[in-house]
C-alpha cells in the first residue's frame, strides 16, 4: 500500500542512516530520503531527511508535528547526479539530542531542534510519483545501537 512503512528508526537507538541516490529528472517535484513518518507523496508531519526539488538545492530536515529545522547544504540539485548523504542522531550521549548531517562526505551541519521523538520509517519518495519523476536510489542503510537502551 503506498505510504506504508515499518516505523525501524528510534532516536533512542541513535541511528546512522547513509544513502545514496539521484534525481531522475528536471521535472518538478519534491524529493525526500532519509527518515520519514510516512511516504505518501506530502511532506511528512515528522521525519529527518534530505529534501530538494528539481531546480533547487539539497536541504537537511528535522521537522516534529509539521515544524521543521534546515540547513541549505548549497548543493544543487540536478538530474542524473548522485548524491550521497549521511544522517546521525546523537540523543543520548548529549544533554541536547543533536542531528549531524554529510552531503557528498562534507560535513553540512547540525540541527538540534525540531527532532521527532516518534518512531519513523527509512526510504524514499517524491511529491508526484509517475514515470521517469523521483529518485533513483542507489543504497539505504541503517545503523542503530539497541544495546544502549538495554533493547
Amino acid at each position: 500500500t503506498s505510504g506504508t512503512i515499518s516505523l525501524l528508526v528510534s532516536r533512542d537507538f541513535e541511528p546512522v542512516m547513509r544513502m545514496r541516490w539521484k534525481q531522475r529528472t528536471a521535472t518538478a517535484a519534491t524529493r525526500w530520503i532519509g527518515a520519514s513518518l510516512t511516504f505518501a507523496g506530502a511532506t511528512p508531519t515528522n521525519g529527518i531527511y534530505f529534501r530538494h526539488t528539481a531546480a533547487g538545492n539539497i536541504i537537511a530536515v528535522c521537522r516534529a508535528a509539521g515544524a521543521e529545522t534546515t540547513i541549505d547544504t548549497g548543493v544543487a540539485a540536478a538530474a542524473g547526479v548522485p548524491h550521497t548523504g549521511e544522517i546521525r542522531v546523537r540523543s543520548l550521549v548529549t544533554a541536547t539530542p543533536r542531528v549531524f548531517f554529510w552531503l557528498d562526505r562534507e560535513y553540512v551541519g547540525a540541527i538540534t531542534t525540531n527532532i521527532p521523538t516518534v518512531d519513523l520509517g527509512f526510504g524514499a519518495h517524491a511529491s508526484v510519483v509517475t514515470s521517469g519523476v523521483g529518485l533513483t536510489v542507489d543504497y539505504l542503510r541503517l545503523e542503530q545501537n539497541y544495546n544502549r537502551v538495554g533493547g
